[in-house]
């Protein structure tokens, strides 16, 4: 069960995720050689508004695009870091209710209002 804080937070993560302020991205993060970013990362982003986070460039590569560089919160380049999980009051760090966001995101590459759509639903 999530306190009010942790749903206040869902809303503005799902609220980021609705807006036209981040282009949807794949695989990472978020991707510095085209400013995109997953789901997981607009949550990333939305969540170094309001606290510190460690954020720092690597470089890595993809299958689909080849190299790049990429940006990661507090040593996680892929996933949520533990302190993001914490404030959204998700238990792990990719998964709502046993479905897994990156396989949303990434493979079946459904828009960021049908994930915010999905999160709502199993989250609020």
């Amino acid at each position: 069960m999530l306190t009010e804080e942790q749903k206040a937070n869902v809303r503005k993560w799902t609220a980021a995720l609705r807006s036209d302020e981040f282009k949807q991205g794949r695989h990472v993060l978020h991707n510095l050689s085209n400013n995109t970013y997953c789901c997981l990362g607009v949550a990333c982003e939305v969540f170094a508004r309001e606290n510190s986070i460690n954020r720092e460039e690597w470089a890595t590569t993809d299958d689909l695009d080849g190299p790049l560089k990429a940006e990661k919160f507090d040593d996680n380049g892929e996933y949520l870091p533990k302190q993001v999980q914490e404030w959204l009051g998700m238990v792990t760090d990719y998964t709502i209710d046993g479905e897994d966001l990156t396989q949303l995101n990434d493979v079946e590459k459904r828009s960021f209002a049908q994930i915010a759509n999905f999160i709502e639903k199993k989250l609020l």
